[in-house]
């Protein structure tokens, strides 16, 4: 693609270095419609893959995004991972990832130090263990203790930022003023909220809310029945949003009149 094409210079890259997980949560997309958490052929990048990409695309970027569907910590090489990033990252620019916490260990996160991580965001979804179990196979309480050291690091520097993300469901939603009392209580700066999205149905009656308007659904499902291709290019390219045949969809031709 030109340069011509591509007004816009990325500054922002999100890598997903493994799909490998120790977790099976109720509220991830790798836990249904798949065996992805089970089957074999789970993968990491190789660090010589990361070293090459690094090499080519970091030295513009802001920030990088160390995390997917896997848990980054699973990945058996992250902090040459980590090395690697700092070597070819502009100086001001960014590391961050976000992990369920089993393996963030002390010692581990003493291991990050050298490399100036500016954000760890720790997935947990209330301060009560037996349901962070019920939440999320595979935790334990040393994830508790693990949150705990990262506060107490983030307090002498290390990492710049930190915050724990939870997914708001019907299993949880009581839980929720306990979980900022907790943040409160153990001096976690951030908490924050995410919407259950439900994957299937049976996923449906614990969603709190549908975040799919009836008037973006109707439109939605018009474009579908004539193809998706349709919308590629607008999502692609800023520069094409007036290539959408209004025509053939009236729908868009509504919406982007308002």
């Amino acid at each position: 693609m030109t340069a011509s094409l591509m007004p816009y210079k990325v500054k922002r890259l999100q890598i997903e270095i493994t799909t490998e997980c120790n977790f099976a949560c109720a509220m991830c997309l790798r836990t249904h419609g798949t065996d992805t958490a089970t089957e074999p052929g789970q993968q990491s990048m190789d660090a010589s893959i990361f070293k090459e990409l690094a090499r080519d695309a970091f030295p513009s970027l802001d920030r990088v995004i160390l995390y997917g569907l896997g848990e980054p910590l699973m990945h058996a090489q992250f902090l040459s991972l980590l090395e690697i990033s700092r070597q070819y990252l502009p100086e001001h620019a960014r590391i961050e990832f976000t992990t369920n916490g089993s393996l963030l260990t002390p010692a581990y996160l003493d291991a990050m130090r050298p490399y100036k991580l500016h954000r760890i965001i720790v997935s947990f979804d209330s301060p009560s263990i037996q349901k962070n179990r019920s939440l999320r196979q595979g935790f334990s309480p040393k994830v508790i203790d693990n949150i705990r050291y990262l506060c107490q690091s983030h307090r002498a520097g290390h990492p710049r930022e930190i915050s724990i993300e939870t997914v708001v469901s019907q299993s949880n939603l009581q839980d929720l003023s306990r979980l900022v009392q907790y943040c409160h209580d153990i001096g976690m700066p951030k908490l924050f909220v995410s919407h259950l999205y439900p994957y299937t149905e049976a996923m449906e009656s614990l969603a709190l809310y549908v975040p799919v308007s009836q008037r973006a659904f109707e439109v939605l499902m018009s474009i579908a029945e004539s193809g998706w291709e349709t919308l590629n290019p607008s999502q692609l390219l800023p520069l094409y949003t007036n290539s959408i045949n209004t025509k053939t969809h009236p729908s868009v031709q509504y919406m982007r009149q308002q």
